[in-house]
């Protein structure tokens, strides 16, 4: 015969706080991914512009392939030059609450505008519009979406 007093479905003060044990590490890991991705940044910048690669790598990309596992090295690089660019805009702290999904899209999108746009200070103004548009608090999609709206409307 099963019970039904409910006993099972009550919380256990143990679990409660293994529970908030969790949380916390959840967030002190998800804090080290968005803070580590500036500190890579900043390191792949330094090891490509001493040449540092060139110790052990014929190439850039063979040093980020074979060391750091990716291919994508660039993006790091521009979201790290879009920061010390812009740093009114991107200081370090804002540039790790959008994170890299929503960081790559902004630079992205003022990579878009580079080469649409000649002229310096068009170029500007219009990066400037999309950054004055967006904030860490939207949704990645959103971000993206106004982007492409800006993009397109050149």
């Amino acid at each position: 015969m099963g019970r039904n007093d409910k006993l099972l479905d009550r919380l256990d003060p143990k679990d409660l706080s293994h529970y908030d044990c969790l949380i916390t590490k959840a967030f002190q890991a998800k804090r080290k991914i968005e803070t580590g991705f500036i500190e890579l940044a900043e390191s792949i910048l330094e090891i490509n512009t001493k040449k540092l690669y060139k110790l052990k790598y014929k190439t850039f990309s063979e040093f980020c392939e074979e060391e750091l596992g990716f291919s994508r090295q660039t993006i790091y690089i521009s979201i790290l030059k879009l920061i010390n660019s812009f740093p009114n805009y991107f200081p370090k702290d804002v540039a790790v609450e959008f994170g890299h999904k929503k960081m790559r899209y902004i630079t992205e999108g003022a990579s878009a505008v580079d080469k649409i746009i000649s002229d310096d200070e068009g170029r500007k103004k219009i990066k400037l519009s999309i950054f004055q548009s967006i904030s860490p608090t939207m949704p990645s999609t959103e971000i993206e979406a106004k982007i492409e709206d800006i993009l397109s409307a050149l």
